[in-house]
């Protein structure tokens, strides 16, 4: 999920009664910083951050605002630099400027909002998760929902997400919204919870309601290999390729399909794609490696098995023991 940083919310907090202003030259410095921060954002975020950096000094310094209306023009300007932060890729000072800003307006959803995306796409599912429930108790949405079910798919906690989700197919139903990701998403949780009928249930609908997504396509594929049902599970992987043509993923996934079918030869053939679009990818080349073994091309296998060990030193994919027992195979076997 990408994160979506909301930039405006001007009208939020003009429309706060100037009423409680004493004097009239507190209303007019409040309006001019509103203006302030209106100008700044016509700017790209990295021009931004300066500059807002500028005026948050100066209104520190303010003495003819009310203290409260000062609190509403600090937390507008934490906001928006936190938002250039994340725009620009620093998090930290992101998550930072967020924080500062909702001490100063707690009531602010949209600042739990951005700085939950922030949490997201740091990997931090659990605080992101924290951020979007306060959003749903300030200002429930669809979109918090989304939010905090695809956190929940993150962390695996299916039955969580599928509730979110859930949700969201609901209130979309009831204001005559049509959109796919749900359905989507509450699909990949039924998937991966093994309900494949659900799973598929859900896909097929979300294929429905937008046909021109290769996800969808792949997570359809993905049912269909779950079931090792390979040869349609590779015909919505082609799909997929066709909607998304470096989608390596899918092209991953069919070698795969291949390989569980003992079609090496075909395997090999989509497996060379994959290491041509993203020659880094360990797996493929563990996989391809295998491919030859099985095919008693030993010295090509003990290639991509070597070469796999090479660029997966700490064994994130997983398969290092696997390699090394089949590179002592081929040593025993080729002695």
């Amino acid at each position: 999920m990408k994160a979506i940083f909301k930039t405006t919310i001007f009208l939020l907090l003009i429309t706060f009664s100037f009423s409680t202003f004493s004097f009239a030259q507190g209303k007019d410095r409040y309006n001019s910083y509103l203006n302030d921060i209106e100008s700044i954002l016509s700017g790209n975020a990295e021009a931004q951050i300066p500059q807002l950096h500028n005026l948050l000094y100066s209104i520190k310094k303010e003495t003819d605002i009310q203290s409260k209306d000062k609190d509403l023009l600090l937390a507008l300007c934490y906001f928006h630099r936190g938002t250039a932060y994340a725009a620009t890729e620093r998090p930290t000072l992101a998550i930072n400027d967020f924080t500062e800003s909702i001490k100063f307006n707690p009531r602010e959803s949209a600042t739990y909002c951005n700085r939950g995306n922030v949490y997201f796409d740091g990997k931090n599912y659990k605080s992101a998760i924290a951020d979007y429930t306060k959003v749903i108790q300030l200002n429930p949405s669809s979109d918090s929902y989304l939010n905090r079910g695809n956190a929940y798919l993150a962390l695996k906690e299916y039955e969580s997400a599928i509730a979110d989700f859930s949700a969201v197919i609901k209130a979309n139903r009831d204001e005559s919204i049509k959109d796919a990701k749900p359905y989507l998403r509450r699909g990949e949780a039924y998937l991966y919870m093994k309900e494949n009928s659900k799973a598929e249930s859900d896909i097929n609908k979300a294929i429905d309601l937008d046909p021109t997504d290769a996800t969808i396509y792949f997570r359809k594929a993905m049912i269909f290999y779950s079931s090792k049902k390979y040869e349609k599970a590779i015909s919505f992987f082609d799909k997929a390729i066709a909607l998304d043509s470096k989608y390596t993923a899918a092209y991953f996934q069919k070698a795969r399909s291949y390989s569980e079918m003992n079609d090496y030869d075909k395997a090999i053939v989509v497996y060379n794609q994959v290491i041509a679009a993203n020659p880094e990818m360990p797996e493929a080349y563990f996989y391809r490696g295998n491919c030859y073994f099985s095919m008693k091309d030993y010295h090509k296998a003990q290639e991509d098995l070597i070469y796999y060990k090479t660029i997966d030193p700490l064994n994130n994919a997983g398969h290092s023991n696997a390699a090394e027992i089949l590179i002592n195979r081929i040593n025993t076997i080729t002695r």
